[in-house]
């Protein structure tokens, strides 16, 4: 299963990989990218009796279908503490962010600031031991991405999100608004 696994992996990245050979610049079309990101936050709230820690990891994989387009495909893995309860969350969806500027060519890449806008849907479900919650949330946000080489770039992103948490049995349910920071890393292959 492993091997599988592994062969069709190293299949699907040979084969993005190769559309990306096109490619003009990191920004333009034909360019795929891999990221990966953070987020810590603490929530507090009238409505809970002990804040809540919150740690999410969230790699993404896109494809820039035009120039400063990218369309993302986002999992969102996240670990919830409160008290003595914890949760997890896993979650997929969408993810367009637009660059602003022109792409610039292969040379000068490097220590050039790039800002954009996003906007994404997440769908996932929430777990608390036999519990299940089905979690909604949408996203718009804007950030920096700052290339550290011809192929890397780090971002900075402050992202208003739209949650709603949703459960038959009344487990969880939940309509809030959140606030964050993301800080990552994202690979261009051009």
């Amino acid at each position: 299963m492993k091997r599988s696994m592994l062969i069709w992996g190293v299949v699907f990245l040979l084969v993005v990989g190769s559309t990306a050979i096109a490619a003009e610049s990191p920004y333009s079309a034909g360019s795929v990218t891999m990221a990966g990101g953070g987020t810590f936050m603490v929530l507090s709230s009238d409505d809970f009796a002990k804040d809540a820690t919150v740690i999410l990891i969230y790699p993404a994989f896109g494809y820039f279908f035009t120039d400063r387009i990218c369309l993302n495909a986002q999992l969102l893995l996240a670990g919830v503490s409160q008290g003595d309860d914890d949760l997890s969350v896993m979650a997929i969806g969408p993810q367009l962010i637009y660059y602003f500027g022109n792409p610039s060519s292969s040379s000068g890449n490097s220590g050039r600031a790039v800002p954009y806008v996003t906007a994404s849907v997440l769908f996932g479900q929430i777990s608390s031991g036999s519990n299940e919650t089905d979690a909604r949330a949408i996203t718009f946000g804007g950030g920096v991405n700052a290339m550290m080489a011809q192929n890397i770039g780090g971002y900075f992103e402050v992202d208003y999100s739209f949650d709603k948490l949703e459960n038959d049995e009344g487990f969880l349910n939940y309509e809030g608004n959140r606030l964050m920071l993301q800080a990552g890393l994202r690979l261009f292959l051009w």
